[in-house]
This record gives C-alpha cells, sequence and structure tokens, in this order.
C-alpha cells in the first residue's frame, strides 16, 4: 500500500537532524590553440555533518527494557567527521572549423570520507542519562585515474558517426573498527584493507540528418559502476563486491514542426544490468553489505514537445515511461533476511520471497510528466527582459524494496518564478509547491537489527518518512561587473551564497568558483521538513559514471 504521511510524530526532544558545513573551490582554464582548444580544471572540496536521531518515534519506550541495564529508546548518532575531495582534469579538443570533432583527456580524482556511526540509549534506571552501547569508525581513501577520447566523423552532410572510449582505474582503502559495548564478542578490531577495480566503458552512435528540420539517431553503450569493499567481512564470501554494468540502447528522433515554430523529440531505450549491486541490512556485528545480483532491464519512451505559441509565450511539455523490473531469479539482498528472520504470523512466509524476478525496481518511478509556460516581456525595463514562469509536474509513486509491498505517494507539484534579466543584473522571485502539497522526500525501510525487537509489529521492517517541503518561496539576486579584461559576477539566494570569478585575456578564459556554506535540516516534533543551502556555483569532480533518474547509466 501507500506509504502514509503521519500528522504528528511523536520524537525525544533530545534527537535532533543533520547538520554541518560544505566549503567548495575551483578552477577552469581554456587555452585557445588554434587547432584545439587546452581545458584544464581543478577542484577542492571539505565537508563535515552530525546528526542524533530518535529511531522509535515512541515517547514509552524509555520505560521499556531491553537488554541489561539500557532501554528500548535507540538514537543513531552519526556524523561524517571527514570529506575531502579533489579532482583534476585536462584535456585537448578540436575546434569548431576542425574536419571532424575529436576531444580525448585524462582525469584524477582523489576522495577521503570518514564517518562514526553510533547507537545511544538511556539507561533504564536513569533514563536522563545516555549510554553509548556502539560505536563504528570507517575511514574510505579513493584514487580514480580515467583515460578517455572521443571522436564524431561526418562521412557526407547527413550521416555521423561517433564514438567515445573511457579507461577507469580505481583504488579503494579502507579502514574499519567496530565496538560493541554490551556484547564485546561482536567487537572488531581496527583492520585496513584494500581493492582494485579498472574496466572499459565506451559509446557508438550514428546520426542521420532526414533534412534540415528532422535528425534520427541510435546508439549503444557500456556504463559502469564501481564495486567496493564491505567493512566488518574480512575473509569472507563477500568481503568485495564487483562493478555493476550494463548496456543501453536508444533510439529517437529529434524534428521542427508547425512551419518552424516547435520542436518534437521522441525516444525508446532499452537497459540490461547485469550484477546489479543491493545492500544487505546491517546487524550489529556488521555494517550494511552490498552483493551483486543477476540483473534486471528497464525500457521506457521519452517525448519532449517545445513550441513557440507567439513570439513572447513559450510552451513546453515532456513525458517518461517506464517499465523497470529485475531479471527472473533475482534475489534481494536487501529483503533476503528480513522475510527469513520475521514472525510468519506478522508478515507470512508465503507471501514474503526475497526472490523478486519481475517486480519494479525498488525506488523507480514509471511515469513522470512535466508541463511549463513562459511569458517574456522584451525590454520591459530599459533594457531589462521581464518574465514570468509556471511549471506542473507528476511522479508516480515507487516502491520502497524490491518486495513492492508499500510504495511512496504520487508527487503533484505546481511552481511560479518570475524576474527581470538586464545585462549586468538578474533578479528574481520563486515558489515550490505552491498548493503545499504533503508528499516523502524521503521514505528509507529501517536495516537496524534493533529495529524488530523493540517494535513487534514492524513486519518486514519499519521505515522512516521524511516529508518533504511544504509551500516554499525565495529571492535571487545576482550582480555582474564588467571590464575590458575581465567579467566577475557575485549573488545571492535565500538558499545560500556564492561568489564567483570568470576572467578572459589573452586566449586564456578562466572560471574561478568558490562555495561556503552551513546546512542543516530541521528535526522536531512536527512533520519534519528538511532546507538546506541551494548551490547554483558547482564543480563537476570527475567519475566513472553518471546515473540518471531514469535509472540509465551512460559513460561520462
Amino acid at each position: 500500500g501507500e506509504v502514509p504521511s503521519l500528522e504528528q510524530v511523536n520524537l525525544d526532544p533530545r534527537g535532533r537532524g543533520t547538520s554541518g558545513e560544505f566549503e567548495l573551490a575551483y578552477i577552469n582554464v581554456d587555452w585557445d590553440l588554434g587547432f584545439a582548444t587546452l581545458t584544464g580544471n581543478v577542484s577542492t572540496s571539505e565537508s563535515n555533518y552530525e546528526s542524533f536521531r530518535d529511531n522509535i518515534g515512541d515517547p514509552d519506550a524509555v520505560n521499556r527494557p531491553f537488554f541489561g541495564t539500557f532501554t528500548a529508546q535507540f538514537f543513531t548518532d552519526f556524523g561524517g567527521d571527514l570529506g575531502e575531495q579533489d579532482s583534476y582534469e585536462v584535456r585537448l579538443a578540436s575546434n569548431e572549423d576542425a574536419a571532424f570533432d575529436w576531444m580525448f583527456g585524462y582525469s584524477r580524482f582523489e576522495s577521503t570520507t570518514g564517518g562514526v556511526l553510533g547507537t545511544t540509549t538511556p539507561l533504564f534506571a536513569d533514563p536522563d542519562t545516555l549510554d553509548r552501547i556502539t560505536n563504528v569508525e570507517e575511514r574510505l581513501i579513493q584514487e580514480i585515474d580515467a583515460f578517455f577520447g572521443a571522436v564524431s566523423v561526418p562521412i557526407n552532410d547527413k550521416l555521423t558517426i561517433g564514438g567515445e572510449l573511457r579507461y577507469t582505474d580505481e583504488g579503494q582503502v579502507l579502514t574499519d573498527q567496530a565496538e560493541i559495548f554490551f556484547f564485546p564478542l561482536l567487537s572488531r578490531p581496527l583492520t585496513s584493507t584494500e581493492a582494485s577495480f579498472d574496466f572499459w566503458s565506451g559509446r557508438v552512435s550514428v546520426d542521420y540528418k532526414i533534412d534540415d528540420d528532422t535528425l534520427i539517431y541510435g546508439y549503444a553503450a557500456q556504463g559502469v559502476k564501481s564495486g567496493g569493499i564491505n567493512a566488518g567481512r574480512q575473509g569472507e564470501e563477500f568481503f568485495t563486491f564487483d562493478p555493476e554494468t550494463n548496456w543501453t540502447y536508444e533510439a529517437g528522433i529529434k524534428t521542427g514542426i508547425l512551419n518552424g515554430q516547435g520542436v518534437l523529440n521522441a525516444a525508446v531505450y532499452y537497459v540490461d544490468w547485469t550484477d546489479l549491486q543491493s545492500t544487505a541490512p546491517a546487524t550489529l556485528a556488521v555494517g550494511p553489505s552490498v552483493v551483486n545480483g543477476p540483473g534486471a532491464t528497464s525500457t521506457g519512451i521519452e517525448l519532449d514537445l517545445t513550441i513557440d505559441v507567439t513570439e513572447n509565450f513559450v510552451f513546453r511539455a515532456a513525458a517518461t515511461f517506464l517499465d523497470p523490473q529485475y531479471d527472473d531469479g533475482f534475489v534481494d539482498a536487501a529483503v533476503e533476511a528480513g522475510c527469513g528472520v520475521n514472525d510468519s504470523e506478522v508478515v507470512p512466509i508465503s507471501l514474503c520471497s526475497a526472490e523478486v524476478g519481475g517486480n519494479q525496481i525498488a525506488r523507480s518511478s514509471d511515469t513522470t510528466l512535466f508541463a511549463s509556460g513562459t511569458y517574456t516581456w522584451p525590454n520591459a525595463f530599459k533594457s531589462g527582459d521581464a518574465y514570468i514562469r509556471a511549471d506542473v509536474s507528476h511522479q508516480a509513486g515507487a516502491p520502497l524494496l524490491s518486495l513492492n509491498f508499500a510504495e511512496t505517494k504520487d508527487i503533484n507539484l505546481f511552481n511560479l518564478r518570475a524576474g527581470l534579466d538586464f545585462d549586468t543584473l538578474q533578479f528574481a522571485i520563486w515558489a515550490d509547491n505552491v498548493f503545499d502539497e504533503d508528499y516523502q522526500a524521503l521514505a528509507t525501510p529501517i536495516t537496524d537489527a534493533t529495529a524488530n525487537v523493540v517494535c513487534e509489529d514492524c513486519g518486514v521492517r519499519a521505515t522512516n518518512v521524511v516529508a518533504a517541503n511544504g509551500r516554499t518561496a525565495g529571492i535571487k539576486v545576482v550582480k555582474s561587473f564588467k571590464t575590458p579584461l575581465f567579467t566577475s559576477s557575485i549573488g545571492y539566494t535565500l538558499r545560500g551564497v556564492y561568489p564567483f570569478f570568470w576572467l578572459r585575456a589573452f586566449g586564456l578564459t578562466a572560471d574561478i568558483c568558490s562555495v561556503s556554506e552551513h546546512f542543516s535540516y530541521a528535526y522536531d516534533r512536527s512533520p519534519t521538513r528538511c532546507f538546506t543551502a541551494a548551490m547554483d556555483c558547482f564543480a563537476h569532480p570527475s567519475s566513472n559514471h553518471t546515473e540518471k533518474i531514469k535509472r540509465k547509466m551512460e559513460p561520462v
């Protein structure tokens, strides 16, 4: 059934949401060599965060014993005490006047992340005293080197053939330690383990221009999602997990309609995953473990329409329809333990099987619709253009788990935006979720091993639900300053501050950006509302794959 939205959440006042800090800086330089452009970019970021969450939501839990001197009230104390990422990339690409388009380059991504996950509970004899009963520390170091290239060759005026290829080499080092204070036999000493992965990804494409208004295309691409290390499973079968791969096949058409007033894009595609990764729940001794399953497939249709109704009014509509399914024989580790150990009187075993072949892929919506209208008044205020835009969207609910027993609500949103655009000044006011739609931003099944102990009626598992933002409004202002040698801009929004600079001189173009922000998520007894800074200025560190909302991966 549909995951309900709670009108009231009885949370322990000692709990709090997530808060932290994030800093980012990057520089991008383009050098026009005449026959080609040499591009280099460097980015660096640091972050940290912490939270202390009430896992139970029951005021009476402090009055029920759990184990020894501890109560049935549990808090998850989680913090990312270290997050440092650096990326470097250099590439050489042909200019527009070349006989054919080509590009090749090298990138490196270095990342050190760490987290501390603990479980805290009040003492049964003194509920005001909190005692930590578990403490797990992890540190992951990643070094990713990639060589990549692309070429697009026009065979004649109508036919173009292209290809992309990327080789990725990744090394990982995981440091892990677990302390189970009330049951020391389950503790793990400090260990450091290594793993490495290397793989190829690529794409071939064909474009055929029927006439000046119509293009048809097709491509086949292989995407790869890297493997990794499962903490606490040294020497066991699932110590590491393999990369997840897929092949994507797509064919489509882009055509002008209505005598040039509109553009219609349509595409069909098929995605075939192999070694699909799924996550087994944590236990008191071992954290969540990723394992590889057989695979899954997704068939989809995409439509996109843009019409210039008048010189001032533009209408756009888009739709995506998917059929994402697990392959026959797929056993999902995320539900395998839950289906095997729960009381059959709560969830009959005949209705709970980890063999989920044919079921819809977890957290994948099968229908997305969008429409917008933008009206522009050119030179409404001297040299400035005024505009107003409204958009409406629909996203069908998605199953929480591969079992497909429960799904999130449909999401129907209406947003408004109005603004002024001048040469050196941009001003906008906006309102999202105008009708205050009640929906879930996140619904996560509980995988803590204590959940079924303190919640006997949870069935397969309980679900933590985070309500999405209600009606939200804001103002955005961006000011640019120009001189003969460089242009710089500074902007402010109610959701964040981002200074950035742009420099151009003597054939060199550089973008320099820095972001510093503090973010926090509201956490109180009312339905949880999450607020965070929105960055309009951000870096794109190199990664080994891109995963689209429709669960379709393509090589970068």
